[in-house]
């Protein structure tokens, strides 16, 4: 099986910790490989600090039952309450849930409904930290970050006292008594929530050959295997799959990157295929701009979460022999066309305004713009330029915003150096989007958070 960890990409943002932009596609051999790289030492630093946390840590790692939770939902089931929520009421917020009526209100957040349960921070917390553990482990060779990382995963999959089960059945239950589609479960925006889980899953195959590596992640796969049974079988798997917005991305993200995981190479390259065929040719508008985002109150963090959503798919894809940089959002788009939409903002030639009045960050722009330079090319310097021009002067490899990011920092002063360039026919797999996928889609209004 080739692993999804072999992707020949050049340039990779490990992480990124701005609040709402997490995710970022590790290639994880290309990472490795910079361990001699004089460049890179400063940010394999920080990596090396944070693994070392998380080894030394008596972290409980399984999900919080919070006192507002049912008793009727079982234990160690994932539940999370959607904050765009807001009571019709003035009762306290533990007797506005079940006696009044709730509306949303989209980029408003609700912190009060935020703080019922705690199982999002939980599931971010294990991602980051197996996620960490893995890479640290891939460069270093050090036993301990492996240990640390499998403990992890099998406290929270396998371990029956303590392990997650395989469902987001209660993923952001919406608040109040008005009527629901999905009663008093979840909704299928819950699902977006376990995004993170594709990049750890693609972290964790470094430790394929630590001691006691593969009992657990025969393990882990077996959870895997379940929650994407229910994914595609649930309701709200279902009708998640078929969202139009960043919620559908994530789902083909996830369930590519899930596929992968198993070994089921086949099934990866159909959930990607009924994507570019399906939602993707919706989301991208002539400028590059990505109307069902943009019109969000905080349009530029929903467009720049898609855009991140779709290089991850991207990743995968090329894994498995797909040229989605290249594969056509509609007549003359390419993924391209979306990431060059933010050069003038990048150089504050223009400013995105957002129609909830929401501040705007420039820094995670630096991740799509290496990724395209890596492949694209950048000859005429665009996208350095433009990455320059966000982070200089307050680059810090410390930083969470800039988090390995140095790597476009080691770049000649010829322009970003590019291996397998989507531009290079010799090196690159022509675009391999199927066309005997029979699969359909409906045409949904945007689901949201």
């Amino acid at each position: 099986m080739r692993h999804i960890a072999s992707i020949p990409l050049v340039v990779a943002l490990l992480v990124l910790s701005t609040a709402a932009l997490e995710d970022a596609f590790l290639n994880v051999t290309a990472l490795i490989s910079l361990k001699a790289t004089p460049g890179s030492q400063q940010a394999q630093g920080v990596l090396k600090r944070k693994a070392d946390e998380f080894a030394t840590k008596s972290t409980k790692y399984a999900l919080t039952r919070n006192p507002a939770i049912p008793s009727s939902i079982p234990r160690g089931t994932y539940v999370s309450y959607a904050v765009y929520f807001h009571p019709d009421c003035s009762l306290p917020i533990n007797k506005a849930l079940t006696n009044c009526k709730w509306t949303r209100k989209d980029g408003s957040r609700n912190t009060e409904v935020g703080k019922l349960s705690d199982n999002p921070g939980d599931l971010k917390g294990v991602c980051d930290a197996v996620r960490t553990l893995s890479l640290a482990y891939g460069i270093y060779q050090d036993t301990r970050y492996a240990t640390a990382a499998l403990d992890i995963l099998k406290s929270f999959f396998i371990n029956p006292e303590t392990a997650m089960l395989p469902n987001l059945d209660y993923g952001q239950i919406e608040p109040g008594t008005q009527t629901k589609k999905y009663g008093d479960k979840g909704r299928p925006a819950g699902l977006i929530e376990s995004r993170c889980l594709g990049n750890m899953f693609i972290a964790s195959q470094t430790l394929a050959k630590a001691p006691g590596a593969e009992t657990t992640l025969a393990g882990v796969r077996k959870w895997v295997g379940s929650f994407v049974e229910w994914f595609k079988s649930s309701e709200i798997g279902k009708d998640e799959i078929l969202s139009a917005n960043n919620h559908g991305t994530a789902a083909a993200f996830q369930l590519a990157a899930f596929y992968t995981f198993l070994g089921d190479k086949t099934s990866a390259a159909a959930a990607i295929n009924s994507f570019l065929k399906g939602a993707y040719l919706k989301q991208i508008a002539a400028d590059g701009s990505m109307p069902l985002e943009a019109d969000r109150n905080d349009g530029f963090h929903y467009s720049l979460m898609n855009l991140y959503m779709l290089i991850n798919l991207a990743g995968v894809a090329e894994s498995l022999g797909i040229n989605m940089w290249k594969a056509p959002a509609g007549e003359g788009r390419t993924l391209q066309t979306a990431i060059d939409f933010y050069l003038p903002y990048a150089h504050k030639e223009k400013t995105f305004t957002n129609k909830g009045g929401q501040g705007v960050q420039l820094e995670p722009l630096v991740y799509p713009f290496q990724m395209a330079a890596a492949h694209y090319g950048d000859s005429g310097q665009k996208y350095r330029g433009a990455i320059q021009a966000i982070a200089k002067p307050s680059y810090n490899p410390t930083n969470q915003a800039y988090l390995y990011t140095d790597m476009s920092y080691g770049l000649s002063s010829k322009g970003v150096k590019r291996e397998n360039s989507a531009n290079d026919e010799s090196s690159t797999p022509k675009s391999k989007i199927s066309k005997t996928d029979g699969s359909k889609r409906k045409s949904l209004k945007p689901d949201s958070t």
